[in-house]
């Protein structure tokens, strides 16, 4: 079985899935790391899975899948974990700007340390996060401040959509989000089932081609839905232990 699936879900991403392909194996190369790469086409309109097919056909490890209308980060992330074929499973965004550096360590909290979800953090160390624009360090406080008080939630960036699993965990917590909010599920759904989570620091890098496809409109109604079921969650479970005693 492969050691890792990094999982790209990928949307008008022409242009850049050549160089994170080639950045993940030299990376994979230098870390000695067991890696299958898995593309997942967003439904693009421009030639991005023409470029994830020239890619799989390079290289082995490669593959891609074109997945149905409709459109969603979390969509194709969901897509993803089902077609992957690794222990561990890492959502790195199309626009190589995560910092892949960090998978060996990833790697290894989840192989030889037993956790279950490992985090990739931007707020470990305070002044990582000095590159995020104020409209976003505002958001994340309302978010991360709602999720404390309503969860218990003790981890300072469950929104980061970097990060590694379990891939046999994370596929019983049936997932369902369409969208960008697929990444705080992930996180919520973890804590609550007793998942082991744990952080690493990671500081993005800046994107050299095309634009991001987050915006707070889009992703407005999801993440406030997200926080809401998994209090509802938690309150169902909190309910069921009290029957026990």
């Amino acid at each position: 079985m492969t050691e890792i699936s990094i999982i790209v879900p990928a949307l008008n991403e022409e242009g850049n899935l050549t160089p994170l392909v080639g950045a993940l194996l030299e990376q994979a190369q230098k870390d000695s790391l067991d890696i299958e790469i898995v593309i997942v086409d967003d439904c693009s309109d421009d030639r991005t899975f023409e470029e994830g097919c020239s890619l799989a056909l390079k290289y082995p490890n490669t593959h891609i899948y074109k997945k149905e209308m409709p459109r969603g980060f979390g969509n194709a992330v969901r897509s993803g974990i089902a077609q992957a074929h690794g222990v561990i499973g890492v959502v790195v965004c199309a626009d190589n700007v995560d910092p892949i550096e960090t998978l060996s360590e990833m790697k290894n909290k989840i192989i030889d340390q037993g956790y279950d979800l490992v985090l990739a953090s931007r707020r470990k160390v305070k002044q990582d996060s000095g590159y995020m624009p104020f409209k976003y360090k505002f958001f994340q406080f309302g978010f991360r401040w709602l999720a404390r008080l309503l969860l218990n939630f003790p981890f300072k960036d469950g929104t980061y959509s970097y990060r590694a699993f379990n891939i046999t965990f994370v596929r019983r917590l049936d997932l369902v989000s369409p969208g960008f909010e697929i990444s705080p599920e992930i996180s919520f759904k973890t804590f609550l089932k007793g998942g082991r989570i744990t952080e690493v620091r990671a500081i993005p890098r800046v994107r050299v081609i095309g634009v991001s496809k987050f915006s707070f409109f889009g992703a407005g109604r999801g993440y406030p839905r997200v926080l809401w079921q998994a209090f509802l969650l938690r309150l169902s479970l909190l309910r069921k232990a009290y029957m026990k005693q």
